[in-house]
């Protein structure tokens, strides 16, 4: 049973009016018309994404500045170019390394040999613009040797054949072996015999650690142990 709001009058069932003041009927439970939220609905703005040739064409156009600067100079100081040119060498193998970088989540081995080659490249360079006089025997090899090493760990973690403990650990002990290679490099440099020395030191510790690292992530009982005294 209802009633108006205005006059208190007992309506009919499903009267749309009261029959006496004319004033309309409205019931909660019939009620259909929608009304303005007091809100406005949050609606998720799409993230604006640089486009990686927009982002290598800007990198470019900021590189090109200190270039043509340091060409400009050069030409009107000294006529020719001379020192230059490794400024120029410099920028050209940092945008190279750039451009590797940016493309090394889709193809990371590539991305690898790309940056190896354009450092070998770059002393090799700069190995003939002092006319031998540098320390190439030296450098050469290390580049080599940590590409090398870089671009197993990137097939390997492509096909998830490595977990991160295991990459943490082997990382360790790989970065004390190359303590030793450069030891050995450098008896190589100086033409002495290859006797061991310091480099045995940090191999020992980082073999050692990488051991521990090791042992730590296989115990499940460990790992759970850190992540509650560490929250993590």
């Amino acid at each position: 049973m209802a009633y108006c709001v205005k006059c208190g009058v007992e309506l009919e069932p499903g009267a749309k009016k009261c029959p006496l003041c004319n004033t309309p009927v409205v019931l909660p439970f019939e009620q259909t018309e929608t009304f303005d939220t007091p809100y406005p609905v949050y609606q998720k703005k799409p993230k604006l994404k640089i486009g990686k040739g927009t982002a290598m064409v800007v990198v470019g156009l900021v590189l090109l500045l200190p270039l043509l600067i340091t060409l400009i100079s050069n030409l009107t100081i000294n006529h020719e170019l001379t020192w230059s040119l490794y400024v120029i060498s410099s920028l050209l193998t940092f945008y190279v390394m750039v451009a590797s970088i940016v493309m090394l989540k889709e193809k990371p081995v590539l991305a690898i040999v790309v940056i190896g080659l354009d450092i070998e490249a770059f002393l090799m360079f700069i190995n003939y613009m002092t006319q031998g006089q540098w320390f190439l025997i030296f450098a050469l090899p290390l580049v080599a040797v940590v590409t090398v090493f870089a671009i197993i760990i990137a097939i390997l973690c492509r096909k998830h054949l490595i977990k991160v403990p295991t990459l943490v650990s082997v990382s360790m002990l790989f970065s004390g072996i190359l303590c030793i290679v450069i030891e050995i490099l450098l008896c190589v440099l100086v033409k002495e015999n290859i006797v061991l020395l310091w480099s045995l030191y940090p191999f020992a510790t980082m073999f050692i650690l990488s051991i521990v690292v090791w042992v730590i992530f296989r115990s499940k009982s460990i790992v759970e142990k850190l992540k509650k005294k560490f929250f993590i």
